[in-house]
């Protein structure tokens, strides 16, 4: 056989009589058979094994096919090729992000109201509002009322001064009725949601706690040896080792330039939630605005350790602490001492520019923590033609209850 033209039009011949007949029987009554074949080639040698019409040989070489064996087997089906499933494009996913609010002093005036509803336009997963709620007697379901329809989301709370018993402005198991527990609170074992109380969301741990403040459930100092410290100190442990950003907050703050100071508590405290490495602490009382730089070392002589507000997350070991007073929820706002060490900010009546309501925001992911003042815009004078005005009736308790989501 000369060429390959030749030797491939005799295989293909063989091929077909392979497929279609074999010693009298047809394909319909005999098993399938294929033709499988192989060439010797010029300068090349035995190729491998085709079957059933493929090319044997070379094309276009001018090398001969010296050679051909041919062999009569049993069909198979072709090997299917391999399935390839694709792998899978990763979703890109977003890192968890926490957004909590902090306000208090928030009254019922309309710049408490305005607050509120800044609060509520920019959805944290939740609002926590620091004590002094109404500032008037008999309103606890009006001021309820009042966060409900501003604030859609969760909201917590945690008694401040004007609460205590014997409840000049408010009672607070009223305010506790008409804005329940929406957070998972978990109470100190001796008090109760709106008292002494932590809840998780997301990559942040809130304490929030009500020392200094007469209530029913008993006065808390949390003062070295007492109970209640201990159970503070376990639960800010717990989140920590949970991997968890730590807040704590009430009502009563003790770094502050506003008019009460450290008065209304025991530096103690403040002292222990820079000992646990707690990173920051809220507060109202004083109705301004104020933020220290982060700090370790006591009240009295305090230590910054960052001044570009890039905080680092701190420990036990490392210590440092971020204190802010939110008090500029909405009622009778205050002057403010002049700025020093170890302050930030301080904004208040007497400030250039005018005083700033508004209220606190900490947006947390499980590396960073990120804490800012966000201003509510003031609301208008008063319509002096609309100033007498009568106190409703308090609705009753029960018709606050509902939440709206």
């Amino acid at each position: 056989m000369g060429d390959h033209n030749r030797a491939g039009a005799w295989l293909a011949a063989v091929a077909m009589f392979g497929a279609g007949t074999l010693a009298g029987s047809t394909v319909t009554d005999a098993p399938a058979y294929s033709v499988e074949y192989r060439a010797h080639v010029q300068s090349v040698g035995w190729q491998p094994w085709v079957k059933d019409g493929a090319t044997a040989g070379t094309v276009g070489s001018g090398l001969r096919v010296e050679a051909v064996e041919i062999r009569i087997v049993p069909a198979t089906d072709p090997t299917p090729a391999p399935t390839v499933t694709p792998t899978p494009t990763p979703t890109p996913t977003t890192a968890p992000v926490t957004r909590l609010a902090f306000t208090a002093d928030t009254g019922m005036a309309a710049t408490g109201k305005a607050v509120l509803a800044k609060i509520g336009a920019t959805n944290p997963d939740a609002a926590v509002i620091l004590g002094d709620f109404a500032y008037e007697p008999n309103r606890e379901a009006e001021w309820c009322k009042q966060v409900n329809d501003r604030i859609p989301g969760k909201v917590a709370i945690v008694a401040g001064n004007h609460e205590e018993i014997p409840n000049p402005d408010g009672d607070m198991a009223a305010y506790e009725a008409c804005l329940p527990d929406e957070v998972g609170a978990v109470p100190y074992p001796k008090s109760q949601y709106g008292r002494d109380y932590y809840f998780d969301q997301g990559n942040v741990r809130t304490i929030l706690v009500s020392p200094d403040v007469v209530l029913d459930t008993g006065t808390k100092t949390y003062l070295y040896g007492t109970p209640e410290r201990e159970w503070l100190k376990k639960v800010a442990r717990e989140g920590r080792a949970a991997g968890q950003w730590l807040v704590l907050g009430m009502h009563h703050p003790c770094f502050s330039l506003g008019m009460h100071g450290c008065t209304d508590t025991k530096p103690s405290l403040s002292e222990l939630a820079i000992g646990l490495g707690v990173d920051v602490v809220v507060s109202g009382h004083d109705h301004n605005y104020i933020r220290t730089h982060q700090v370790r070392g006591t009240v009295a002589k305090p230590v910054v350790i960052d001044k570009d507000n890039a905080y680092q997350r701190q420990t036990e070991f490392s210590k440092g602490t971020t204190f802010v007073v939110v008090g500029n929820g909405g009622h009778n706002p205050r002057t403010i001492a002049a700025l020093k060490s170890p302050y930030k900010v301080a904004n208040g009546t007497n400030s250039p520019g005018g005083f700033a309501y508004g209220f606190g925001e900490i947006v947390a992911t499980d590396t960073t923590l990120t804490w800012r003042h966000v201003s509510a815009p003031r609301p208008p004078p008063p319509d002096p033609s609309s100033l007498t005005r009568s106190h409703p009736a308090s609705p009753a308790r029960t018709s606050c209850r509902a939440r709206r989501r």
